[in-house]
């Protein structure tokens, strides 16, 4: 059914150069134009896959003494130019590959998944994911707010430690993009925001801590303190920073 809705789908056909690479023809009796009408015996299956050395189907631990194959595979072999091809991957994407296990109607633990050589669906699919975990970093920002607004009695520090942690995003991607050129953000670069934030806010925490509980007294210059309390804070920041 899955093959039948790809080549069913519109522009399939302008841009399909060869059949596609498929074990519909093994799994199934009487194939036409992709169509079925009877499951053949699992066993019998197996049995003329190992004799005819057809491997390129299943995984690469099938053999005879593991006739077992997590998954099966089928290749479409398409042809366009790359504009072209990458709309049209996008919309097969959208109406529907992302629907192909959404609905649950698939019997048992059943998963469809794809791939294509120019990457475009993976690149929307990241996309995706990126921005879902984007809006609860977002969030977690917005109580880590709160919760140093409470900590320091104070908007303007509050206001300027947040800020920072906010410059430091756009520095790091800076260096991600420009200086590493890594132009691909994935769920694990999201994670970063997580992360840099929490060790951020901790530094932050230690820092104003160690200045306000200063052991040389409040008459100590604010210089002076500020001096103490880097001095004593650098250690436990920079393992907290280094570590995590």
């Amino acid at each position: 059914d899955f093959e039948l809705a790809v080549r069913a789908f519109p522009g399939y056909t302008q841009f399909q150069f060869w059949e596609p690479d498929s074990p519909v023809g093994i799994f199934f009796r009487n194939v036409s134009g992709g169509a079925s009408s009877e499951l053949r015996d699992i066993e019998i299956v197996v049995d003329d896959m190992l004799a005819g050395g057809v491997k390129w189907y299943v995984d690469k631990n099938f053999s005879a003494l593991n006739r077992v194959s997590k998954y099966t595979r089928s290749v479409f072999y398409l042809s366009g130019t790359r504009d072209s091809l990458d709309k049209w991957f996008l919309e097969l994407h959208t109406e529907l590959l992302s629907k192909q296990n959404a609905d649950g109607s698939r019997a048992g633990s059943v998963v469809i998944s794809w791939m294509d050589a120019t990457e475009v669906m993976l690149d929307r699919e990241l996309q995706q994911l990126v921005a879902h975990d984007a809006m609860w970093s977002l969030g977690a920002f917005a109580v880590i707010t709160f919760v140093l607004l409470i900590a320091l009695r104070s908007v303007v520090l509050t206001s300027v430690g947040m800020f920072c942690i906010a410059v430091s995003f756009v520095e790091s991607l800076y260096f991600y993009h420009v200086v590493w050129g890594w132009l691909r953000l994935t769920p694990l670069s999201i994670l970063a925001l997580f992360l840099a934030t929490g060790v951020a806010v901790d530094d932050f925490l230690v820092f104003y801590e160690l200045y306000t509980h200063d052991r040389h007294g409040t008459d100590t210059p604010p210089r002076e303190r500020f001096k103490h309390s880097y001095y004593e804070a650098g250690a436990s920041m920079l393992v907290t920073t280094a570590t995590t």
